[in-house]
């Protein structure tokens, strides 16, 4: 089949130099993908739908750059693949980065292929028994040199010819003959294979420029400096359209406008050449395309620092759609009368019990009800039979007192800000006790994880709130629970907040558990697990299959052990009649790692083990049970019951009303376009994901850029083990626009973020956090 892109149907790839067009004028930029000519004028009523000015900040800007600073954060979104984070040389006080691995990956932009001389400055990992570091230099799969490089810092020049060179995107790869970690030698438990520091890399012949800027307001403007080019990653809608309403061409040169559907090839749409008016072009819809704007200068121009005005003006450019196709937003809170549920009575809003049980560390996929095949959650399992399982459900941290408060207030916590160990919840937060006070209800909270207790702001809006110490068992929790309820005295309907512990580290269940879970596993004391689990992380301790085995083992035996915790709750809410016409939930704050991605516990990353978590639902008078298929998500709590109550929230939150998702089961419920973010910011490097559909984006933020992509296909790869970011550039670039356009609009709108705060750690919460391993 074949397709014609532009005046002269020209189609390039990456391989390939991109086709020059000729002179525009007149009408349009240029005809859409598929067809030529110009637009003609449409009745269909169109809107403004992603505004180009609007988008920079979330969109790739790109120019030649002389110098990269491997070390410099300004300079990682360079670094592809095998590296380290900036690291300081203080005996050079200069920063560097380590090459990892078999090779490490850089990408720079050229305007236009041009003869290169490349210096590269490094010293190898030093490693006595080890031979020469040698690497093997190829530019976009075509091998230009070799190094050798002695024992000390190093400059190594390379002159490259244009023939291996592209116009846009060229990526350098730099392979390595060996490499070795410090653990092996005993240097110290640093497990990474490092091969070569590499502190700068040096192009002569490489032009520079100013980044792009945008002028908001009435008559916005986005200006392009020469030898610059903006990327935006987008999905428009069928019969959308580019439309730009002025443009003024600056110096001589041109803006070249094209788009990427496929990785491999671009289509060059069309050029502005000078100055004009009213210019529309219509792009392909229904799927994933890159936009690419790019002013170049005329050949053979030099790019100075005098010269920094040159370039193209836009004025008002902007996508426009048809306006039916533009989706409304979904509502919140509203409440299905198709749910099988007896609905309120007009004028007369439910109060039932509302029980939230949480189980501390509890991975989803060791439910039997999420299908996992050792038995050792019957009660649960039974629980689920008449209630409301979701199956896809994505926790908002992967530790806990993050992750509590986004179920809590209903927050990312991007905009809870308690993220840090130091940090608390805000007495300005908007809490799920503090709503039901308001309306009423009686509110209990008993809690065995330190990271909740009163000194981090945990207390807010409960009556009654108990610490009971991380030693507490899910069985002394419940005789807690029980000694309340036998002094309840108050008819006012009531919140009930159970946290269990039982399945953190340390792995130590009780004996009848630990015989029939784990047997022939040894019986070490909790202090001893900890330290087996922190002397893994840390690679001192030699991790085995049986090792591994033993200890998924006794994180079971703890599971069977708080399951039927559980179960004797229930029993004991039925006996007391307070059971059929209550709301209970049951759920987890985070999962845990067994090593699938080289780490133990959580709290260390935001894989699927970390934050794929259970949450089960049972409204008032539900008897048979229902599975939810779409994602859902920790801050979607609080909306879910408010909505039962009808009750909104206080404030604008991320969390969505799950109510309507229940006539999903019989094939009448919403389908929700949805992102669900987590985030993650425990010690120096944040994390942030983004699950959309399909698709999952896991990044590092590093001053303020995201680095580091690893992007997934769950249902494909449910162990997140082989990541797609390179085959798959325009959903890296689709899903990271929609992380930094999450982030700047909690930055920007005024009173969405709450303010960090500090806890309050006394001697006794101290030692609670130090003997889980919260601090050292």
């Amino acid at each position: 089949m074949s397709v014609r892109h532009g005046l002269h149907g020209r189609r390039f790839t990456t391989s390939e130099s991109r086709s020059r067009l000729g002179l525009i004028a007149g009408c349009a930029l240029l005809a859409c993908s598929l067809s030529l000519g110009c637009r003609t004028e449409s009745t269909v009523d169109m809107k403004r739908a992603f505004d180009l000015v609007d988008e920079l900040p979330f969109a790739e800007t790109t120019a030649e750059v002389r110098e990269i600073d491997f070390g410099a954060p300004l300079h990682r979104k360079h670094l592809v693949a095998g590296w380290s984070r900036g690291e300081l040389d203080r005996s050079a006080d200069r920063t560097f980065a380590w090459g990892l691995g078999e090779a490490s990956v850089v990408e720079f932009h050229l305007l236009e292929p041009r003869p290169l001389e490349l210096t590269l400055e490094g010293r190898p990992y030093r490693d006595p028994d080890a031979p020469p570091q040698v690497v093997t230099v190829t530019v976009n799969g075509q091998r230009i040199g070799e190094l050798t490089l002695p024992d000390a810092v190093s400059r190594h020049v390379l002159r490259l010819a244009p023939e291996p060179l592209l116009a846009g995107r060229n990526r350098l790869e730099l392979a390595y003959r060996w490499s070795r970690s410090p653990r092996e030698q005993r240097r110290s438990d640093d497990s990474r294979m490092l091969a070569v520091a590499w502190y700068t890399l040096r192009f002569e012949g490489a032009a520079a420029s100013p980044e792009p800027v945008a002028e908001a307001g009435e008559s916005a403007r986005l200006f392009l400096p020469f030898g610059t080019r903006v990327e935006y990653t987008l999905k428009p809608e069928l019969g959308s359209e580019l439309r730009i309403a002025r443009w003024s061409v600056r110096g001589a040169g041109r803006l070249e406008v094209e788009v990427q559907t496929d990785p491999q090839a671009s289509v060059l749409l069309g050029e502005l050449v000078r100055s004009g008016e009213n210019a529309a072009l219509e792009l392909p819809s229904d799927r994933l395309l890159r936009l690419t704007l790019e002013a170049i200068p005329n050949g053979g121009q030099e790019l100075r620092p005098e010269s920094a005005a040159a370039g193209v003006l836009l004025g008002e450019a902007a996508v426009w759609s048809p306006a039916e196709l533009i989706s409304a937003p979904n509502p919140a809170n509203a409440l299905e009368a198709s749910v099988g549920v007896s609905a309120p009575a007009s004028g007369t809003p439910p109060r039932p019990n509302i029980v939230l049980y949480v189980i501390d560390t509890l991975r989803a996929d060791h439910l039997g009800c999420y299908g996992y095949e050792r038995a050792i959650s019957p009660r649960i399992d039974a629980f689920a039979e008449r209630a409301v399982l979701f199956e896809r459900v994505v926790a908002q941290s992967s530790w806990t007192r993050s992750s509590m408060a986004s179920v809590l207030t209903g927050l990312w916590p991007y905009r809870h800000a308690t993220n840090r160990r130091s940090e608390r919840l805000s007495d300005a937060a908007a809490t799920l006790p503090e709503r039901l006070q308001e309306a009423g209800y009686r509110t209990a909270a008993f809690i065995t994880n330190p990271n909740l207790t009163a000194g981090f702001g945990f207390d807010q809006g409960f009556d009654h709130f108990e610490y009971l110490g991380e030693e507490t068992t899910s069985a002394e929790v419940h005789q807690r629970v029980v000694d309340w309820l036998e002094q309840r005295r108050d008819a006012s309907p009531f919140l009930l907040y159970v946290h269990t512990l039982d399945p953190h580290a340390p792995y130590d269940p009780p004996a009848q558990e630990r015989e029939r879970w784990a047997p022939g596993v040894s019986a070490v004391k909790a202090e001893d697990s900890m330290r087996l689990v922190d002397g893994l992380q840390a690679g001192r301790i030699e991790l085995s299959d049986a090792l591994r085995a033993d200890l998924r083992a006794l994180y079971d035996a703890e599971i069977a052990a708080n399951d039927a915790s559980f179960g004797a709750l229930i029993d004991e809410l039925a006996t007391r009649g307070l059971f059929g016409d209550a709301l209970v939930a049951v759920m987890s704050d985070h999962g845990e790692e067994f090593h699938e991605h080289g780490n133990w516990q959580h709290g260390r990353a935001l894989h699927g083990e970390s934050i794929a978590v259970p949450l089960i639902v049972k409204l008032p008078g539900m008897h048979a049970g229902r599975r939810i298929s779409q994602p859902v998500q920790h801050a979607d709590l609080l909306p879910t019951v408010l909505a039962y109550l009808g009750l909104e929230p206080a404030v604008a939150i991320e969390g969505r009303s799950l109510l309507p998702l229940l006539a999903e089961a019989s094939g009448d419920g919403p389908r929700w376009q949805r992102q669900l973010f987590s985030y993650l910011h425990l010690d120096s490097v944040a994390r942030v994901s983004v699950h959309d559909g399909d698709w999952k984006l896991i990044q590092q933020i590093e001053s303020d850029r995201l680095v580091w992509p690893r992007l997934y296909r769950p249902s494909e790869d449910p162990g997140e083990q082989h990541n797609l970011a390179e085959r798959y550039p325009l959903r890296v670039g689709y899903l990271a626009t929609a992380i930094r356009r999450k982030m700047a609009a909690d930055l920007a709108a005024a009173g969405t973020r709450l303010d960090a705060e500090q806890g309050v750690i006394d001697p006794s919460v101290e030692k609670s956090l130090r003997a889980l391993g919260y601090l050292d």
